[in-house]
């Protein structure tokens, strides 16, 4: 019994290194920003406005986390027909924009108004689309996608600020019509 016992022990630590020890497969990931608003000027300095904001965040290296190389950011913007989304003077604005994200940049802040003036700038009126965010590299785990929308109401100090449902996606499972599958 005390043979089994070792053997069974012995068996389990050697599983357990294995998995601790063998590096993990870098596998790419795709989240969906089902709906942005944006309207010329910032909430910094314009009232009546709207700011989307995304947070692209590296946290390996640090305090107990591993640095397995970053991760690679493209953004596609579209507007609401799903056409790549286009700047007053028709470019399109991010098809795509990329990010690199490593130990040396952890974190990157992406205003849409921004991307949007440095392509051009706006038409008249509000813009309303979704995005696509496809994560690569070395370490696409590790990367943490996060976003807001800023309304500023009567003055840039009155406020409005909701999070963005963005959701984790996958292609391998083109059941679905728009060739999306949620991963909950």
């Amino acid at each position: 019994m005390n043979l089994i016992n070792s053997l069974l022990r012995h068996s389990i630590y050697l599983l357990f290194a294995a998995v601790a020890l063998v590096p993990k497969l870098a596998s790419a990931g795709a989240y969906l920003v089902p709906h942005f608003v944006e309207k010329s000027g910032t909430v910094n300095n314009s009232t009546y406005t709207f700011d989307t904001n995304l947070y692209f965040i590296y946290p390996g290296g640090q305090a107990g986390i591993p640095n397995n190389g970053g991760a690679n950011v493209d953004l596609y913007l579209f507007d609401n027909s799903g056409n790549p989304l286009r700047s007053n003077t028709s470019l399109e604005v991010c098809n795509p924009c990329s990010y690199t994200l490593s130990i040396s940049q952890r974190k990157v802040l992406v205003r849409i108004d921004d991307l949007i003036v440095a392509r051009g700038g706006f038409g008249s009126g509000v813009v309303n689309g979704y995005a696509l965010i496809l994560v690569s590299g070395a370490d696409p785990d590790l990367l943490h996608v996060s976003g807001n929308i800023i309304n500023s109401k009567g003055n840039v100090l009155d406020l409005d600020i909701s999070s963005l449902d963005i959701q984790k996606v996958s292609f391998i499972n083109l059941i679905f019509a728009d060739g999306f599958e949620f991963i909950t």
